[in-house]
């Protein structure tokens, strides 16, 4: 409140409590990413801005190269990479991340600068990649959604996976890029950064393009950075919950999330 500020006094009229504005079902958005599940539990009223007011945030004039741009350029190689007629070599990974990065503003030097880094990193994943078992289909880039009735009103839950194997038993690894430092498990555990787990949710239920529902393997991290590495969430190592416990926390959580804030007295702030 102004007054508790030691500002002033308020206007005559004005009062120092909120009044959170009625809004019906109606107000509220029928679908959501499973990015901005996660943006919901965090900081609900910058999803309500966006969403219902409309409000965007403005790049600033002149900045550096933006993580989020960074990482949309690897994403853009690595699923170059595996475009069929491309050799599968470091030297075409490298040159497509080059090419990438370039198009999104990096300057010639921070890429000389790093490149003994970036020729680290494409080893690593070609390690990475000729481990991966794979005998059915490689979808990469694959649009999703599974809609279900929540506070009784149909809502659609969407996200778009970097790439979904199929193992020779028939289940599905799912696999995330992240060029930042991966959640931990027991962050996800907590029922924050439900992306996986709610990926999984939308591939059982045969919610992927191209690909049949069956069981959720693995929910793979790939952190594609200085120091790259792979993890798999909930494999009794570090998370105090298993992938299966993880999966039905996330998909009971996210019920629960948009049937509060489905409510008329619900207050984004």
């Amino acid at each position: 409140a102004i007054q508790a500020r030691g500002i002033g006094t308020l206007p005559q009229g004005f009062s120092a409590e909120p009044r959170p504005k009625k809004r019906t079902p109606e107000d509220w958005p029928r679908r959501l990413s499973v990015t901005r599940v996660d943006r919901l539990q965090r900081d609900p009223y910058s999803l309500w801005a966006e969403s219902v007011l409309g409000l965007r945030a403005v790049d600033v004039l002149g900045a550096p190269l933006a993580a989020n741009l960074r990482g949309t350029a690897i994403h853009a190689a690595l699923d170059a990479f595996e475009a069929e007629g491309v050799a599968k070599n470091a030297e075409t990974l490298l040159a497509l991340l080059r090419k990438e990065l370039k198009r999104t503003g990096e300057p010639d030097a921070s890429w000389i600068g790093r490149l003994a880094i970036w020729e680290d990193v494409a080893d690593w994943y070609l390690d990475w990649r000729r481990g991966r078992d794979i005998t059915g289909t490689l979808e990469r880039e694959v649009r999703g959604q599974y809609v279900t009735e929540i506070a009784g009103a149909a809502f659609t839950l969407s996200a778009t996976a970097d790439r979904i194997e199929r193992t020779a038993k028939g289940s599905l690894v799912i696999v995330d890029f992240k060029t930042g430092n991966p959640p931990s498990d027991k962050s996800i555990a907590a029922g924050f950064d439900q992306q996986m787990p709610l990926q999984a949710v939308i591939a059982m239920n045969g919610g992927f393009e191209n690909v049949a529902p069956a069981p959720v393997e693995a929910l793979e991290y790939v952190a594609v950075r200085g120091r790259p590495d792979a993890r798999r969430i909930g494999d009794g190592k570090n998370s105090p919950l298993s992938l299966e416990e993880l999966i039905a926390a996330a998909r009971d959580g996210y019920v629960r999330l948009v049937a509060s804030y489905r409510s008329p007295d619900a207050v984004f702030a």
